[in-house]
């Protein structure tokens, strides 16, 4: 299935792209110098933010009104709502189901503005940022005109700008998340940003401002759970009915890694909403998705641990324990490159 947008029509697909259809149109009634007339909309971004929910952004070109259509069926129907803003709108990028920006205007001068409430209502915010809007996450965001880089590290609230030396005019670019990005412009141009050693040479580099880093509380925590653990697992765990796992008291260790774990899991609601990758829409999903549920499991796994009836018990639940938690560590080194064992030895 895909959905897709061209002019005032919203069109879907069942059978993988080889046939369209239209099911929905933007039309709508708004006042105009005092009169309630019928007026349509150009769709100017189609964004999905899950497989089910999504939003399409449009704008009439002779009046300052947002076009906003939601869909929370993957695009076979969709609700529509008008609000004024200054300006026509040219982008825009919503970061979860209620927040989000449009920009109006010209893409040096126009201006930007805020929703918090899933486009019913537009707030403008200080700055003028670039031609495309890309959010890494609710706080760190891009938008780039031409060899001029916009940055916000507040969720848009203040934007910096500053000019690049690329070899061409950035053409397009993606924000996967707050310390890794990528433009692209004409002749192959490709640049990577991410945060380098002060000491890093390479040919062609072009120095950028240090961006908020992604907080690695809930990885390293994760990290250190896995170190505090690997003790409680060793094989006496199966026989020695007098491993801590068998106590009423925990031993230190146990209570260190309980404590940890404690941790993870009081964080990671945050966390995850936080640092979702936008961008890559799969990964932003499976994490979003999978995360809480792989902390609740390992918590469950790791209580059973502790406190199983007998020594066969528990050295299953420390079986299923350690598989949980490696995978755990595997789930978070691909989704942040973050080496979790190798940052701990």
């Amino acid at each position: 299935n895909g959905v897709a947008v061209h002019s005032a029509d919203i069109y879907a697909t069942r059978d993988g792209g080889r046939s369209w259809d239209p099911v929905f149109q933007c039309r709508s009634k708004a006042q105009v110098d005092g009169l309630t007339r019928e007026v349509d909309c150009e769709w100017v971004r189609l964004q999905f933010l899950t497989p089910q929910t999504g939003y399409a952004v449009g704008k009439n070109a002779y009046l300052d009104l947002a076009f906003v259509a939601r869909t929370d069926d993957g695009g076979q129907s969709w609700n529509l709502i008008t609000s004024p803003v200054s300006g026509r709108p040219e982008d825009a990028f919503f970061i979860d189901e209620r927040t989000g920006y449009i920009r109006t205007g010209a893409p040096d001068t126009g201006q930007l503005f805020k929703t918090a409430d899933g486009g019913a209502t537009w707030q403008g915010m200080a700055g003028s940022p670039g031609k495309r809007i890309a959010f890494a996450d609710p706080q760190v965001g891009w938008s780039i005109l031409y060899s001029k880089v916009s940055f916000t590290n507040d969720g848009g609230d203040r934007w910096s700008s500053r000019q690049y030396p690329f070899p061409s005019p950035v053409k397009a670019f993606s924000l996967p998340r707050r310390d890794r990005g990528y433009v692209v412009g004409d002749h192959g141009m490709i640049y990577r940003y991410r945060l380098a050693p002060t000491t890093y040479a390479a040919k062609g580099l072009i120095e950028a401002p240090r961006l908020a880093a992604i907080d690695f509380t809930v990885p390293d925590a994760i990290g250190q759970l896995s170190a505090q653990t690997q003790s409680l697992l060793e094989p006496p765990i199966a026989t020695n009915t007098s491993s801590p796992a068998a106590t009423e008291t925990p031993s230190p260790a146990v209570a260190a890694a309980e404590h940890t774990l404690n941790n993870v899991v009081a964080q990671t609601p945050a966390f995850v909403s936080r640092y979702r990758n936008l961008n890559l829409l799969m990964v932003g999903l499976q994490m979003v998705s999978a995360l809480p549920q792989q902390i609740v499991d390992l918590k469950q796994s790791f209580a059973a641990m502790k406190t199983g009836a007998d020594p066969n018990a528990r050295a299953t639940a420390a079986g299923e324990f350690s598989t949980k938690l490696q995978g755990l560590v595997t789930f978070m080194n691909t989704n942040f490159h973050s080496p979790l064992l190798a940052r701990k030895k």
